[in-house]
C-alpha cells in the first residue's frame, strides 16, 4: 500500500528542505571564507617575517665583505634569532629555513629537519586554490604541513629564499570555533523556521479546507452520502473522495455517451419518412385509399444487453420509385462504362479513313494507282463494322434464362471448363462454402462470365501460378465467389478502366472478356468488386443475391 503523505507533512517537508539549503549555503559560505582568511593572513605573516629578515642579512653582508654572503649571513646572531622566535608554541610557523638560490641552507630553526618530512609536506599556494569543501577535507582527515616561501633579492637579483611551514592543527584551530558558531546558529535557524511552519499551517491550510467543503457539497447533490462527513484535509481523505466522485461523474458520462450513440443511431437511420397519426391512432396519408408501409425494426444494445428498439416505417410506394430510379442510374453508369471503350475503338479507324481517303484524293489528281488505299480503307470499314457490331451484340437485351443454381456445383462446372490451365503451370485452389449455396442465375451466362475471369487471371501468370476460387457467404447472407491470382496485380490508374469494352492491356487482348463479366453480373442485379497490388495480384470478388 503506497503511502501518501498530508498537505501538512508535504508543507513541513518543503519548508524544512529550502530552510537546510539556505542554512547549508551560508554556513558553506562562512566556512569557504574562514579559511581563505586564515590561509590569506599566514601568507601575509611569510611575507613580513622575509621584511623583517632582509636588511638585517644585509646588514651582515655588508659588516663581513670578505666573507661569503651566504657564511655571512649563517653566521649573524640577529638572523638566525629572528628565524628561531618565528617558530615553536603560539607562533604562525612550525619551522623556517632560508635557502640560497642554489639551494644551500643558510640558516635554519630545525636543524634536525625532523618537520620536514615530505610525504606531509605540500604547498600553500595549491591548497589556496583547492575547493573549500576539499580543503576542509584535507584540513581534518590529514596532518599536513603547508610550506611558504618568500623571495630575499639584493640589487635587484635573488639571493635567497625564506620558507616557512604551516601545520594543519594550527589551522583548524583557528577555525574550529566559528564553524562550531556557524553551526549552532544554522541549527537554532531551522528550529525556529520549523516552529513558524507549524504555527502557520493552519492558515495555510485554510484554502484547502474551502476545496474539502466544495468536495462535501458536491457528494451531497450527487447522492453519493445522506449525511455529510466531517471535513478532513488530509491529502488521503481528498484524493479518496475525489476519485469516488469522479467514479459516480464516470458513470453519468456513460450512460449519457449511451444514450448519444443510441439518438446517434436513430438519426443516422432517418432517411424521409413521416408518419402522421389521426385521433384513433391511425396512419392516414390525407385521402381514404389503403397505402402500402414497408416497416423496419432496429435493436439497440448496451453492452452486449438489449436496451430498446426503433420501429421505422416508409412509404412503400416511394422507396419501390426511389428504388426504380436508382437502378435505372446504376445501369445507365454501366452503359457509360460499356460505350467509353467503344468510342475510342470508333475514333481510331475513322482517323484512318479521313486520313486515306486525303491520300486517294491526291492519288487520282495525279493519276496514281489508289489501290493500295482502296483496300486499307475497305479494311477500316470492316474493322468499323466489327466494333458497332460487338456493341450491338453487347447492349442488345438479352433474355435471361433464370433457373436455382447451386453456386459449389456453378464453380466446379467452370473449373472443368478450365482444365488446360493446369497444363500451362496454374495451380487451380478450390474453396467452397458450406452449400447449398442457391442463387438465380442464367447458368450458361453466368459460366462465362467466371470463365472470362479465371482466364484473364491465367493469362496474367504466363510463367505458372496460384489461382485462387472461393465461394461462401458474406456478413450480410449474400453469396461471393472469388477469383485471386498471383500476377503483377492492377495499377491503380488503370482499375476504373479495366470493365470498359475494348480496354486491354494485354498485348493481344480484346477488352471484351471483363466488360461481358461485368455486363453478365449486372444483369444477375449482382456486384463486382476489384482488390489489387502491384507485385501480389488482383483478387475479383462477385457479389450475387440469395436465391
Amino acid at each position: 500500500m503506497s503511502w501518501e503523505p498530508s498537505v501538512r507533512t508535504r508543507h513541513l517537508t518543503v519548508i524544512l528542505f529550502l530552510i537546510l539549503i539556505i542554512t547549508a549555503t551560508l554556513v558553506s559560505f562562512n566556512i569557504a571564507r574562514l579559511i581563505n582568511i586564515q590561509t590569506i593572513a599566514k601568507i601575509d605573516a611569510a611575507e613580513q617575517l622575509a621584511d623583517q629578515v632582509f636588511p638585517f642579512a644585509q646588514r651582515a653582508i655588508n659588516n663581513n665583505p670578505l666573507e661569503d654572503p651566504q657564511s655571512a649571513i649563517g653566521l649573524d646572531e640577529t638572523v638566525r634569532s629572528l628565524i628561531k622566535a618565528s617558530t615553536g608554541e603560539g607562533k604562525d610557523f612550525i619551522y623556517c629555513t632560508m635557502i640560497s638560490t642554489d639551494g644551500a641552507i643558510i640558516a635554519q630553526s630545525d636543524p634536525s629537519k625532523s618537520l620536514q618530512s615530505i610525504s606531509r609536506l605540500k604547498q600553500m599556494d595549491v591548497f589556496q586554490t583547492t575547493r573549500w569543501y576539499k580543503q576542509l577535507w584535507e584540513l581534518w582527515r590529514y596532518d599536513n604541513i603547508y610550506e611558504l616561501s618568500s623571495t630575499l633579492s639584493l640589487n635587484k637579483k635573488p639571493f635567497a629564499r625564506v620558507v616557512v611551514g604551516v601545520p594543519s592543527k594550527q589551522l583548524r584551530s583557528k577555525i574550529s570555533p566559528a564553524i562550531k558558531l556557524s553551526g549552532i546558529f544554522g541549527l537554532i535557524m531551522v528550529v525556529l523556521c520549523c516552529l513558524t511552519a507549524v504555527l502557520s499551517s493552519n492558515l495555510v491550510l485554510w484554502p484547502l479546507r474551502e476545496v474539502m467543503e466544495s468536495v462535501e457539497q458536491l457528494e451531497v447533490e450527487s447522492a453519493l452520502h445522506t449525511e455529510a462527513r466531517p471535513v478532513n484535509v488530509e491529502m488521503q481523505s481528498i484524493a479518496s473522495r475525489l476519485r469516488e466522485l469522479g467514479r459516480r461523474f464516470a458513470g453519468n458520462r456513460t450512460e449519457i455517451e449511451a444514450i448519444r450513440d443510441q439518438l446517434q443511431q436513430v438519426v443516422g437511420s432517418l432517411t424521409e419518412r413521416v408518419l402522421l397519426l389521426d385521433r384513433e391512432r391511425r396512419p392516414v396519408n390525407g385521402s381514404q385509399q389503403p397505402q402500402a408501409i414497408v416497416a423496419s425494426l432496429q435493436l439497440f444494445e448496451d453492452r452486449g444487453q438489449p436496451a430498446g428498439a426503433l420501429l421505422t416505417l416508409r412509404d412503400f410506394e416511394t422507396l419501390q420509385r426511389l428504388e426504380t430510379q436508382l437502378d435505372f442510374a446504376t445501369k445507365l453508369a454501366a452503359l457509360n462504362r460499356i460505350t467509353a471503350g467503344v468510342a475510342h475503338e470508333v475514333k481510331n479507324p475513322l482517323h484512318a479513313m479521313v486520313l486515306h481517303l486525303e491520300l486517294l484524293g491526291a492519288k487520282l489528281e495525279a493519276g496514281l494507282d489508289p489501290k493500295p488505299h482502296v483496300d486499307i480503307l475497305m479494311s477500316e470499314v470492316n474493322r468499323l463494322k466489327r466494333v458497332v457490331q460487338t456493341f450491338l451484340d453487347f447492349t442488345r437485351p438479352v433474355e435471361l434464362k433464370l433457373t436455382q443454381v447451386d453456386a459449389n456445383v456453378l464453380v466446379r462446372e467452370v473449373i472443368l471448363l478450365a482444365a488446360d490451365a493446369r497444363a500451362q503451370g496454374i495451380d487451380l485452389e478450390e474453396h467452397y462454402g458450406k452449400g447449398p449455396l442457391i442463387i438465380k442465375a442464367d447458368s450458361d451466362l453466368l459460366k462465362q462470365a467466371l470463365l472470362n475471369i479465371i482466364i484473364n487471371g491465367c493469362q496474367v501468370m504466363p510463367s505458372g501460378g496460384r489461382l485462387v476460387v472461393e465461394t461462401g457467404r458474406d456478413e450480410d447472407s449474400h453469396i461471393f465467389i472469388s477469383i485471386t491470382d498471383h500476377g503483377p496485380g492492377i495499377p491503380e490508374d488503370s482499375r476504373d478502366k479495366i470493365f470498359n469494352l475494348y480496354y486491354t492491356t494485354k498485348p493481344k487482348g480484346s477488352g471484351i472478356g471483363l466488360a461481358q463479366a461485368f455486363r453478365a453480373v449486372q444483369l444477375h442485379n449482382g456486384k463486382i468488386k476489384v482488390e489489387s497490388e502491384v507485385g501480389a495480384g488482383t483478387c475479383f470478388r462477385i457479389i450475387l443475391p440469395v436465391g
